[in-house]
């Protein structure tokens, strides 16, 4: 190893596996701030603006109150089940795209192998870690990251090794 890396002492850790729908999810949710999701944006938006351009007359009465808040639900509905729909697509396509992903985390960085592509990035070159529940974020640009969930790693030792060496090489987002 050259000098620049501090730690050579930490042995790498190997992944490998494919994601599942619920932690495409989650990766999901790691991406997207939670207030800028879809399903919570646009029923916002609409509410605001409805309650800021409209005229009051449509809330005087309590039917036109029940309208108002039937209308809101029915597209907060309608966004949620568009927004699993677009969800499931896109990870269908990434999965079809990707399959079995393998590689290792090491003291020099990250090795990322799918079955068309291998990519290396060193940690300098990570942006920024984030950790969720049983899934870990390595942000490459402002919106792409690897992910790296802990069904990826054989044992819990393994999985503890690998967020103890991206923490201790790349600073939380």
């Amino acid at each position: 190893m050259n000098g620049k890396y501090m730690d050579d002492s930490i042995i790498g850790v190997k992944f490998c596996g494919s994601l599942s729908y619920k932690q495409f999810t989650l990766f999901q949710e790691l991406l997207v701030a939670k207030w800028n999701r879809p399903y919570f944006v646009y029923p916002v938006t609409a509410l605001l603006c409805t309650l800021l351009f409209s005229e009051n007359e449509s809330f005087s009465s309590i039917f036109g109150f029940i309208k108002q808040f039937a209308s809101w639900l029915l597209l907060f509905l309608v966004l949620s089940i568009l927004t699993v729909y677009v969800r499931k697509r896109a990870w269908r396509n990434l999965a079809d795209t990707q399959g079995v992903i393998s590689g290792d985390l090491s003291s020099r960085g990250i090795t990322w192998k799918t079955s068309h592509s291998l990519t290396e990035y060193e940690w300098g070159d990570i942006l920024k870690l984030k950790q969720g529940n049983n899934m870990l974020a390595l942000f490459y640009s402002k919106r792409c990251a690897f992910y790296l969930p802990r069904s990826f790693f054989n044992t819990e030792e393994e999985w503890g090794r690998a967020i103890d060496l991206c923490k201790s090489k790349v600073s939380a987002g």
